[in-house]
């Protein structure tokens, strides 16, 4: 292996793990465990869910979390492209149910950018062809 590849494939490694746990907390963290500290109210406000919100955002976080495990067992291209769109979705998402959090410190539009940089990140360094799994 070049020292070129050799960086690449640690470059991928980083980048998946960062975007794995950053699924798997946003999931679990304001999700699951702490739903009332913001998540449930911006859910509630997108009007999108009705007196269901608190039953969507307990499924939204579950397939956050199982995405972020995706992510870190299957870092293959398809899987950054739809983590890409998906969080342009989520942006989006936010930016029409509360305009108001793009203000705040570490605001969706922020955050969503970063992860997304990270999957652009690993489409660039990734071989389609690699079976790369984060604990090799």
């Amino acid at each position: 292996m070049t020292r070129s590849e050799n960086i690449a494939r640690r470059t991928v490694r980083l980048c998946t793990l960062t975007l794995g746990i950053i699924w798997i907390y946003h999931g679990l963290i304001p999700k699951l465990l702490f739903p009332d500290t913001g998540e449930l109210s911006l859910l509630e406000r997108s009007g999108l869910f009705g007196d269901q919100a608190r039953t969507a955002m307990t499924t939204i976080g579950i397939a956050e979390i199982l995405f972020g495990l995706v992510i870190l067992f299957l870092p293959r291209h398809n899987v950054h492209l739809l983590s890409i769109i998906a969080l342009i979705g989520l942006t989006l998402g936010a930016l029409i149910s509360n305009i108001a959090s793009f203000a705040w410190p570490f605001n969706p539009f922020t955050l969503n950018l970063a992860a997304i940089v990270l999957s652009i990140v690993v489409l660039i360094n990734l071989d389609p062809s690699d079976k790369l799994h984060v604990g090799k």
